[in-house]
């Protein structure tokens, strides 16, 4: 079984796929299949199913703690609703960050600071990819695991950067310079 050259260091990448409409991630381990190529699995970061991808929504209670994301945070809201109770559930909130917004609006038209909404976001997706990869290999290094956050090529050096942060404030990397980020 052959090893990817660069990083070698790092014995697995996890890729955080954090999309407008719809989000997801991906595990590969360093090591290549029989044929040369990277082996790769994509979850759906709520549950089992074949969508590889969960509706990008987060829901947070009326004093803002995190409360679900995905599917199960559509499904929640619509029981807040139901019970006649609010709770702050955004869908679409990267577009907040393609214009650099300081907030994302809630679908009530409340605010809360896009860092604190994305941040969140990927602390959650972080969290199942871990869980995932600990469960297929029992033992897991977190300084081991090479971090990939997908971004459009269009975006600046500003919005970048705003994802680092947001990956420090979620706790998937130390700093926003770590080598274990991309």
């Amino acid at each position: 079984m052959a090893l990817l050259k660069e990083d070698s260091v790092f014995t697995h990448v996890i890729a955080i796929d954090f999309g407008t409409g719809a989000s997801g991630y991906g595990i590969a381990p360093r090591t290549l299949d029989a044929n040369g190529k990277p082996r790769i699995e994509v979850f759906n970061p709520c549950d089992e199913t074949d969508d590889k991808k969960t509706p990008t929504a987060i829901l947070f209670d009326n004093d803002g703690k995190f409360l679900a994301f995905g599917q199960a945070a559509l499904h929640q809201y619509a029981e807040i609703i139901d019970d006649e109770d609010t709770g702050y559930l955004f869908q679409n909130y990267k577009m907040h960050l393609l214009h650099m917004n300081q907030n994302a609006k809630s679908l009530d038209g409340r605010e809360m600071p896009l860092m604190k909404v994305i941040s969140e976001t990927l602390r959650y997706i972080a969290g199942k990819a871990t869980e995932k990869l600990q469960e297929q290999l029992g033992n897991l290094i977190a300084a081991k695991i090479r971090w990939v956050l997908t971004v459009p090529a269009l975006w600046s050096e500003e919005h970048k950067q705003f994802m680092r942060k947001a990956a420090v404030e979620a706790g998937i990397v130390e700093g926003s310079n770590s080598p274990n980020l991309i």
